[in-house]
């Protein structure tokens, strides 16, 4: 655990958070499946949870930054997610099961966008520049995430998918629990607003965005159709699951031993790294078949596509914006990430799956990681320019 007792709720609520993800994001495109629905349909309502994220994070950082009680928010958040989630036991009991699902997942979905901004804007509030204090407590997020997905896997083979609903109403109930033991913030940086448009305008940033963009458009190929990929090669859901969790076994040690890289390197050339990993892992996700072996390979490629480039993310955001600003930077960056680009990811490549193959999927993703690479060293290159023209004057 992270040694300041102010840093453990907020491991727990990183837990708490990602153990109710772990359990829908791996299983969620299985259950609607095994519902009938189309893969075209599987993607649009999958993709809801980035729609939503367009403007549901930066409402929950507005209002994070401008209230003395964030926590609260959690809370409120936490509480609210429990009876949306008990609804999707009933999406299909009246009335068209699709439009039905789709108005319960845009209810949910915005609820539980309140976490990435104001989760993550405490953790840098508790870590500072600390980037080894900031791997550690992220893990704890790692860690609630495969162990539902390790856990679901062997339980969904053996009672069904169809049980999904409850499994998640249950992992609703324990986060609600957790975001009791938040204490109450004491951060001045939320007394007041500062507008963070000069800061938006900066080349650096809107490339920096753009890369953000590219990166989880790509990483969407897996949210949305990994699962049904490895389903398609002949995978059991025990084997996916196991897959998934090694992905996510990497991403934790790399947050444990960050601090080693970000040391050594700088930020952008950490990032810049991230995309080309990103490149290779997703073209031979396309390439390698049901390879066993190289599958688990590329999964391990997860430590530098999510939790590196995620981490270098998070601190050249804390560079850039001021403390009464980072719910805000926090709540932009996933709303143009996982906002803009999951939902176009979602959407674009389903064209690409049923249009031409599944592995197309993958490759389009590596030629997004690329796009990304482009925009990340346009914006380290306006960087510099900015800090030589700064030292100048």
């Amino acid at each position: 655990m992270p040694n300041s007792s102010e840093g453990r709720p907020i491991a727990a609520l990183f837990f708490g958070y990602f153990f109710y993800v772990g359990i829908f994001s791996p299983y969620l495109s299985l259950y609607f499946s095994a519902q009938k629905f189309a893969v075209a349909e599987i993607a649009f309502l999958l993709s809801l949870t980035s729609v939503l994220r367009i403007f549901g994070p930066y409402v929950w950082g507005q209002l994070a930054d401008h209230l003395q009680r964030p926590e609260r928010l959690v809370q409120w958040a936490a509480f609210l997610m429990i009876p949306l989630t008990a609804a999707l036991n009933y999406g299909n009991l009246f009335g068209d099961a699709f439009i039905n699902y789709a108005i319960i997942l845009m209810l949910l979905f915005f609820v539980s966008s309140a976490f990435g901004p104001i989760g993550e804007s405490l953790a840098v509030g508790v870590t500072g520049s600390d980037q080894g204090r900031y791997g550690r407590l992220r893990s704890f997020g790692s860690i609630g995430y495969i162990v539902a997905v390790l856990a679901m896997g062997p339980i969904l083979d053996s009672v069904g998918i169809l049980s999904l609903p409850w499994w998640l109403l249950s992992a609703s109930v324990i986060l609600f629990c957790i975001s009791l033991t938040l204490p109450r913030s004491t951060s001045n940086a939320l007394s007041h607003m500062e507008p963070i448009v000069a800061v938006l305008r900066r080349p650096a940033v809107v490339a920096f965005f753009g890369s953000a963009f590219l990166m989880v458009f790509a990483h969407f190929s897996l949210y949305t159709f990994y699962s049904l990929h490895l389903e398609k090669l002949g995978f059991t859901k025990t084997e996916i699951g196991l897959l998934w969790g090694a992905g996510v076994v990497a991403e934790i040690v790399l947050f444990y031993v960050q601090h080693l890289f970000f040391k050594r390197y700088s930020l952008q050339h950490l990032a810049l790294f991230s995309f080309v990993i990103a490149a290779i892992r997703f073209a031979l996700i396309g390439g390698v078949g049901d390879s066993t072996v190289a599958l688990v390979f590329v999964q391990l490629l997860h430590a530098v596509t999510f939790a590196l480039h995620h981490s270098a993310s998070v601190a050249l955001l804390r560079t850039w914006f001021v403390p009464a600003q980072q719910a805000r930077a926090q709540a932009l960056y996933i709303v143009i990430a996982y906002g803009l680009g999951g939902t176009l990811g979602s959407l674009v490549l389903a064209v690409l799956w049923e249009k031409v193959s599944p592995a197309a999927v993958f490759y389009g993703a590596a030629v997004a990681s690329l796009l990304g690479f482009a925009f990340m060293y346009y914006s380290n290159l306006c960087s510099a320019n900015e800090s030589i023209e700064g030292k100048q004057l």
